[in-house]
């Protein structure tokens, strides 16, 4: 088993609640967080992709994006491959696997607009094959990031012919107005061998004040897909190869 840290975060184009622009309280931010994969949405502004090259740079990170209209991206410790991104009457979507000691993980950053019609026609846009159609529990999935509702998120969500489950949250889960938040659009479903260890939203001064989202931090574990027999052949402590046995 191997634990991750992923965190989904829309940065409202770089504006604070105040109005002011000022990446470094991003930068606080998710420092303190200390994320090994950062799902961003809203990541496109005005100066082009200087301030998320600079925050790249900062965290010593990889960077992929922003895509697409929704300014899709992620940064990465991880190399990612196999992005994909897919716009849809507003929305955007952005996929990538990541692999993890070993490991494949897919991941589907998520960004939803619109009214409660055109967010469910652009959910549709996970079942494209090239996307995440073709999804199959054999690799542990995580979709994660703002699905643009103001509900408290649905138990499940359908894709690919798997209906997935929605992450473990905090007992007030909702991220959205970061100054006095009473909804949750940000979340996250899962499929596979996916655990979650640990899951918190961060409400520092700095959080309230960098983004109208609060950032959503998930501690995962990762199962070895491959299953391992006991056998009399070896003792308890020790790992080895018995004949017989694949």
């Amino acid at each position: 088993m191997y634990a991750i840290r992923v965190m989904t975060y829309n940065l409202h184009r770089w504006q604070g609640v105040d109005g002011k622009i000022e990446p470094h309280r991003v930068l606080e931010v998710v420092s303190r967080a200390a994320p090994d994969i950062l799902a961003l949405q809203e990541a496109e502004c005005d100066a082009g992709d200087q301030q998320l090259a600079c925050l790249a740079e900062r965290l010593a990170m990889y960077r992929y994006g922003p895509f697409a209209a929704g300014g899709t991206a992620f940064l990465s410790y991880y190399p990612l491959n196999d992005l994909q991104i897919v716009a849809r009457e507003g929305g955007a979507f952005l996929r990538a696997d990541a692999h993890v000691a070993g490991r494949l993980l897919h991941l589907c950053n998520v960004q939803c607009r619109g009214s409660a019609v055109e967010r469910r026609r652009q959910l549709l846009a996970l079942q494209d094959p090239q996307l995440l159609g073709r999804f199959s529990s054999g690799c542990p999935l995580l979709i994660l990031g703002d699905f643009g509702d103001r509900r408290w998120g649905g138990a499940s969500l359908p894709v690919g012919g798997t209906v997935l489950r929605l992450a473990r949250r905090p007992f007030w889960p909702a991220t959205f107005p970061a100054s006095w938040p009473l909804w949750a659009p940000d979340r996250a479903y899962l499929g596979g061998q996916l655990q979650i260890i640990d899951v918190r939203i961060y409400r520092g001064r700095q959080a309230r004040c960098a983004s109208t989202h609060l950032p959503l931090l998930y501690t995962l574990r990762l199962f070895d897909p491959r299953n391992y027999a006991r056998s009399p052949l070896i003792g308890r402590r020790s790992m080895e190869i018995v004949p017989g046995c694949h």
